[in-house]
C-alpha cells in the first residue's frame, strides 16, 4: 500500500500527520510531494514524529506517485485571512490551471483512488476525473465530509447533545451553497426554522470563520481525509458524506456534488440518494444550475 499527497501546505501536512496517527492505516510508502523546498523539512518533522515509521515517509516525485494506490491533491491557492468575501468559487480558475500542469506528470495508475481537496473540491473533483481518465467511483470530492462533521459538532454543542451519536449529513457542495439535511437529523425533536438558520449561518461560515481566526484550516481536513483514506485501504464499505458524479440520483446526469457514499477499497462503491423535503429539494435544484456553469473543460 502506497499512499501519496500533492500539496504540503497546512492542510496536506495536518492529513500527513493525521493518516500516521491513525493506526488503522498500514502502508508501506507515504509519500510527499510540493513544488517548493519546505517539504524535506516537513518530512523531517513528521519522522521526528513517528520515528518507528520514518523510513517509510519519502518525498517523491511524480514516477513514486504514478504508482501509489491512494493520492490525495491538496496542491493550490487558498483562502486567506482578509478576503472580503467567502467563495471557494473564486480558486477555480488558478487552481485549475495548476491541475492542468500536474496531470501533465501524474498518470495514476489503472486502479489508484484520488481524493480531491484542493477548492473548490466538487468542481475540482470533476476536473482531475477528466484529467486522469480514471473512473469517477475512483475520483473523490473530499469537501461535504469535513461540513457533515462540523454539522454534528454544532448540532451537538446548540442541543447538548453527543455530536457521536447524531445521524446528520450536509450535501450539495463544499461551498455557500451547502445543504445541511435538518430533515434527516436524528436530534428527537424538531428545531425552530430561527434554529436552523442560526445552525445554517454558523456551518456555512465555518472555515471563513476557523481563517479568521487561525489564519487556515488543518485539523478538520486532516482527520477526517484520514477516515477516508480509512475505508479506502481497509475496504470498510463506511459510510461518508463526499462529493461523486450523480448518475441520475436527485434527478441529476454528469454532475459532481456531495452526497452519502459507500466508501471501499474500489473508492465510491454506491450513491446513497436521501430522501429530501420540499424545501431541501429545492435547494438542491438550484444548486444544480449554479454548478454546471461550473463544472466544464
Amino acid at each position: 500500500m502506497k499512499i501519496g499527497i500533492i500539496g504540503l501546505g497546512n492542510v496536506g501536512s495536518g492529513i500527513a500527520f493525521s493518516i500516521l496517527h491513525n493506526e488503522n492505516i498500514k502502508f508501506d510508502r507515504l509519500i510527499l510531494n510540493d513544488i517548493v523546498d519546505k517539504v524535506y523539512g516537513i518530512r523531517l518533522d513528521l519522522c521526528h514524529a513517528f520515528p518507528e515509521i520514518g523510513n517509510k515517509i519519502i518525498v517523491g516525485g511524480y514516477d513514486e506517485l504514478n504508482n501509489c494506490d491512494v493520492v490525495i491533491i491538496t496542491a493550490g491557492i487558498a483562502m486567506i485571512t482578509g478576503s472580503e468575501q467567502f467563495d471557494r468559487m473564486d480558486l477555480l480558475k488558478e487552481n485549475s490551471e495548476i491541475f492542468k500542469k500536474i496531470f501533465e506528470k501524474f498518470k495514476p495508475k489503472k486502479d489508484a483512488i484520488l481524493i480531491i481537496v484542493s477548492n473548490p473540491s466538487d468542481v475540482m473533483a470533476y476536473i482531475a476525473w477528466k484529467l486522469s481518465g480514471l473512473n469517477s467511483s475512483q475520483v473523490i470530492g473530499f469537501g461535504n465530509q469535513v461540513d457533515t462533521a462540523r454539522f454534528r459538532f454544532i448540532l451537538g454543542e446548540k442541543l447538548g447533545i453527543d455530536a457521536g451519536k447524531i445521524e446528520a449529513y450536509v450535501i450539495g457542495e463544499h461551498g455557500n451553497g451547502m445543504i445541511p439535511v435538518f430533515s434527516q437529523t436524528n436530534v428527537g425533536k424538531d428545531l425552530e426554522q430561527s434554529m436552523k438558520d442560526e445552525i445554517t449561518s454558523q456551518l456555512v461560515n465555518a472555515a471563513a470563520e476557523i481563517i479568521r481566526l487561525a489564519g487556515y484550516t488543518q485539523y478538520g481536513p486532516g482527520q477526517n481525509v484520514s477516515k477516508l483514506v480509512e475505508a479506502i485501504v481497509n475496504d470498510k464499505k463506511e459510510i461518508l458524506c463526499v462529493s461523486t458524479l450523480l448518475n441520475g440520483q436527485y434527478g441529476v446526469e454528469n454532475l459532481y456534488m456531495g452526497t452519502p457514499c459507500v466508501i471501499g477499497r474500489n473508492g465510491v462503491e454506491k450513491i446513497i440518494e436521501l430522501n429530501l423535503d420540499e424545501n431541501e429539494r429545492k435547494q438542491f435544484s438550484s444548486l444544480v444550475e449554479k454548478m454546471r456553469k461550473f463544472q466544464k473543460l
